[in-house]
């Protein structure tokens, strides 16, 4: 008899959450809650599964093997491939930020062409603001 309570205690729990969702996403009686996972964008949904099917996967077959870094290849190489070579930029530093006026902007400037050399450089946009 007490299982029954318990049971009917956390269906009326969830009926109330249920109908608290509801009021906030100002829903009428007829329509239904969104499904969080539908809230998502879609490849983001896709890429988390594929990551865990493959971390997964690695798991079940006993073997170590780097996937992301794999991914992060083919990720680059779709960034590098979706940008008009036209658009390309025709330096790494913009030309408007030649002056070096700080040891910081030297130290960044100094570290550029060593990791676009290395192949760490896609793209890169920084922007650093002292006193506001």
């Amino acid at each position: 008899k007490r299982v029954r309570e318990i049971q009917k205690e956390k269906s009326a729990n969830y009926k109330s959450r249920v109908k608290a969702q509801r009021a906030e996403a100002g829903l009428s009686k007829g329509q239904k809650l969104r499904n969080p996972v539908e809230a998502w964008p879609s490849e983001l949904v896709f890429f988390g599964r594929v990551t865990n099917m493959l971390r997964g996967l690695c798991s079940q077959l006993d073997i170590s093997y780097p996937y992301l870094k794999t991914m992060a290849e083919a990720a680059k190489e779709t960034i590098k491939a979706s940008v008009p070579l036209d658009e390309h930029a025709d330096g790494l530093v913009h030309h408007s930020a030649n002056t070096v006026s700080t040891n910081l902007q030297r130290r960044i400037l100094n570290i550029l062409p060593q990791i676009e050399r290395e192949g760490h450089m896609v793209g890169l946009q920084l922007c650093v603001l002292k006193d506001g």
